[in-house]
């Protein structure tokens, strides 16, 4: 089962050079409690979203004038927590861990602060491009897509375009572009949330709704499993990701990792 998108329409995300209806990646944590409930070190901001953006639904995301996008890379444990108000998380337990075990070193306290452009859609000559990389699985005699083709693919994905599963980017709503943002519908952990609202006595905790995909993107400011320098650069690993839920009643989040 697949979970339902939070917003219906699906954005490219993507570093720009000026910010985008005040949308950021990176930054140091700034809610009070931002600490990993697992490794107590501070955690990771990934994304800073307005949520008063004027081409999100009004009152899309209820009280709230930011959702921060929040992980932790040293322990990769399943992290939630409830966005309060703009200075204040809840963080819910997670699993005991031994301590953070950081990806590299030196690891870093927080990611480069920069602007995100959210695009809606794509385009069509990257979409023709995408159905060439398709139509060409399994048919020899298909058209292949040229250097340059290959190029134009990099530009818009922020990665190489090698095969059909290199076809997601960053994305803030829509379905989930990735396998394996689609494989779980999780369920909020806040146990004051009091689960769907049309039973009087729920019998499972509030279905949780696609957010946001999140890369390991070096080259624009995300290094979240391996530096980011030329000499790590042929190694680098775009399927490594942070998907994000959210609960639309209580406003909790749900961050979790599952590819290698």
């Amino acid at each position: 089962m697949e979970p339902r998108p939070f917003l219906e329409t699906r954005y490219r995300v993507h570093v720009a050079n000026r910010p985008d209806a005040d949308h950021w990646s990176g930054g140091p944590a700034y809610h009070r409690g931002a600490r990993c409930p697992v490794c107590k070190i501070p955690l990771l901001l990934l994304w800073d979203i307005n949520c008063t953006d004027p081409r999100f639904p009004r009152r899309k995301f209820g009280p709230l004038e930011r959702v921060p996008l929040y992980f932790c890379w040293a322990c990769v444990s399943d992290l939630s927590y409830q966005v309060i108000d703009d200075k204040r998380i809840r963080l819910f337990r997670g699993l005991r861990g031994e301590g953070p075990t950081f990806p590299y070193e030196p690891y870093p306290e927080s990611f480069e602060r920069r602007p995100l452009a959210l695009d809606d859609g794509r385009p069509e000559g990257i979409l023709q491009l995408v159905r060439m990389i398709y139509a060409s699985i399994g048919d020899d005699n298909a058209p292949e897509p040229t250097a340059r083709d290959r190029q134009t693919l990099k530009h818009f994905f922020g990665h190489p375009v090698l095969t059909e599963f290199c076809t997601i980017h960053h994305q803030l709503g829509g379905k989930p572009l990735s396998l394996y943002w689609a494989m779980e519908v999780f369920r909020c952990p806040n146990p004051d949330c009091g689960g769907d609202a049309t039973r009087k006595a729920p019998k499972k905790p509030r279905a949780l709704k696609f957010l946001a995909g999140v890369l390991n993107d070096p080259g624009r400011g995300l290094p979240m499993v391996e530096p980011a320098t030329q000499q790590t650069k042929k190694d680098w690993n775009y399927f490594v990701s942070v998907q994000f839920h959210i609960c639309d009643r209580c406003w909790t989040v749900y961050a979790c990792n599952r590819s290698d």
